[in-house]
């Protein structure tokens, strides 16, 4: 190969790397942002609705980790069953609040644990991958 293909292929080379650094910096800057602050408001506006949830600490907002300190007095007091639907409608909603605002995809779902006021772990996200059911510990 002489000089000049050389030169040629290194140059076509060169732009066909600038182009894709080009196209991947577009799609990421046109990527829609997420809105955190109305997120976060509309699950606290949710949390507040539920008289025995007494504080929402959010773990991380990306991830979908959650932590909720529950009243000791009604959980306690609930059977398992009313326990795990509990913990399944808390969980659904939340999640589908994270996938509205797209801070999850719609494959995801949200990791949500729950206190008792003293802060002993009472309910765990399941195991199962796409399960939105909760693990009751106590």
């Amino acid at each position: 190969m002489n000089a000049e293909k050389k030169k040629w292929l290194v140059l076509i080379i060169f732009f066909v790397i600038v182009i894709i650094i080009s196209l991947v910096t577009l799609f990421n800057a046109l990527k829609p942002k997420v809105d955190y602050e109305s997120l976060n408001k509309e699950i606290a506006q949710y949390i507040h609705g539920l008289d025995n949830i007494i504080d929402i600490d959010i773990e991380n907002t990306e991830t979908g980790i959650y932590k909720i300190t529950l009243d000791d007095k009604i959980w306690y007091s609930a059977e398992d069953k009313d326990k795990a639907s509990y913990c399944l409608a808390v969980n659904t909603t939340i999640t589908a609040i994270c996938q509205k605002y797209k801070a999850l995809k719609d494959t995801q779902k949200a990791y949500i644990y729950y206190y008792d006021e003293s802060g002993v772990l009472i309910a765990e996200p399941s195991e199962k991958l796409y399960s939105l059911e909760s693990k009751i510990l106590y």
